[in-house]
Formats: structure tokens, C-alpha cells, sequence
């Protein structure tokens, strides 16, 4: 079971829970409200309503457990666990695009990102930490390739990198995805 950190805005550790559980509470939507408020005040153009709101949601980080010790953020635990995003699509896109992620057998877990209007998705390495920047970046070009999307953005490369909650009650999550593949 892989152990992830939530963060605050500010890059603060709040808690830690299975990544499962970060992604069951994807599904069941239980951050809708702040979710739905960031969606409206980006679609409505409201730059102070919508930088509130990112605020207010919580982040959370697929590489592993962190802690701060102080006052410098260190990993506790790597977890193998790498994201990548497509930031924007158009409508059509996104369902075509998800539905192809989530027949790709090192996909753990695709979702809605944040806005609505992208994708978030999830691989397993079984590559150590010292690998994940490399790992990220075969997979950033096996994607491109697979999806035909250009537009992929870079930060999953950190491994400090952090999404911010979703909603999305389609969200794939296959258990079964095998690790994706070595150089």
C-alpha cells in the first residue's frame, strides 16, 4: 500500500493517507464544493475569486510520504508512483483521450484534472527515486505517441510535484496495471 501526502496550498504536509483512498475520494466527489467554486471563477474569469479558491484546495503529491524537517521538505517514503497531465483539451478530446488512457495497461488511475478541462493520470514505476525523472520522461514520450497529444505538462517530473483535488465519478482505477516498462 502506497502511503502519499496531502499539502495545503502553501506546500505544507497535512496529513497522509493509501493513495487508494485519495482517488475513492476523487470518485465520491468529496471535495465538490471547492472544486465547483474553482470551475465557475475560471470559466467566469474572476482572478480573485479564482486564486481564493486554488487556495482552498488541497494537493496532493503520487511519488510518496513527506514530511517537513526543518523546515525543508523531505520524502519519507518514495511510492514509485508517477503523474502526468494533459492540461487542456477540448470536449471531444477529453472523452477520447481518457478512454484510451484507461485501456492502457500501465495506467493506474486517469481523472478530470482540477479545472475540468484536462487530464490527470497515474503510472507505477518500479524504478527507484533516483530514476523518477527519467521514468517521467519515457513516459511523457510514450503518451505523446500513444495519444497524439503534444501538450503535456513537464512538473510530474519532480517528485515533489503536486495535483490539486479533483472530482470526477468516471475517474479509471485498475489495480491490476502493471509497472511501467524499463529503459
Amino acid at each position: 500500500m502506497s502511503i502519499i501526502t496531502m499539502f495545503d496550498y502553501f506546500k505544507q504536509p497535512i496529513a497522509s493517507y493509501p493513495l487508494i483512498n485519495i482517488l475513492y475520494q476523487i470518485r465520491a466527489q468529496k471535495y465538490r464544493k471547492a472544486v465547483m467554486n474553482l470551475r465557475h471563477a475560471f470559466i467566469e474569469d474572476l482572478d480573485a475569486a479564482f486564486d481564493n479558491q486554488k487556495r482552498a484546495l488541497f494537493r496532493f503529491s503520487v511519488s510518496g510520504h513527506f514530511k517537513m524537517i526543518k523546515d525543508q521538505l523531505d520524502i519519507i517514503s518514495y511510492s514509485g508512483f508517477i503523474i502526468l497531465e494533459i492540461p487542456y483539451l477540448n470536449e471531444p478530446d477529453l472523452k477520447s483521450v481518457k478512454q484510451k488512457l484507461s485501456k492502457d495497461p500501465y495506467i493506474y488511475a486517469c481523472f478530470e484534472n482540477a479545472l475540468g478541462i484536462g487530464l490527470a493520470f497515474i503510472i507505477k514505476s518500479s524504478e527507484g527515486i533516483d530514476k523518477h525523472a527519467e521514468v517521467f520522461q519515457r513516459a511523457k514520450r510514450y503518451y505523446v505517441h500513444q495519444t497524439g497529444v503534444k501538450r503535456f505538462s513537464s512538473n510530474g517530473e519532480s517528485i515533489e510535484h503536486n495535483c490539486m483535488m479533483t472530482i470526477d465519478e468516471n475517474i479509471h482505477i485498475n489495480l491490476e496495471a502493471i509497472p511501467f516498462p524499463n529503459s
